[in-house]
């Protein structure tokens, strides 16, 4: 199992844990989105910081609302099939390493207070 999927598994591990919801699986796909799409605008900040004035920042609005809804569609088919969940997720739940849910679960927060740094670093570009 690649991190990719593993990544996706331990989010969707912590909703299937502390969710009332039937649909957790359609809130774990999109926090998952929400969270590639945030470490792609993480580097996007970051290559505007080092190589450009912030015209970077300003062209990539548009884009990454785009890319957001694009990679929740394409989770969405990836993830959310029933048997393919069904069959990975107690793949997921046999194989479980407490060293990759730590990598996983920081790398999430990581990715917010990444964010939240480069943020404020650049927030003369805006």
């Amino acid at each position: 199992m690649n991190f990719y999927i593993y990544w996706f598994f331990a989010i969707y591990h912590i909703y299937k844990r502390f969710s009332w919801d039937k649909d957790f699986g359609l809130f774990a796909t999109g926090l998952f989105s929400l969270l590639i799409t945030l470490s792609l605008n993480c580097l996007i900040i970051i290559i505007a910081l080092f190589f450009s004035n912030g015209d970077i920042i300003k062209q990539s609005k548009y884009f990454l609302i785009s890319f957001f809804i694009l990679l929740f569609i394409v989770n969405g088919f990836i993830f959310l099939r029933k048997d393919w969940l069904n069959r990975n997720y107690s793949i997921y739940i046999e194989g479980r390493k407490m060293i990759k849910d730590i990598i996983s679960i920081s790398a999430s927060v990581l990715i917010f207070l990444g964010l939240i740094i480069l943020s404020t670093f650049s927030r003369d570009l805006f």
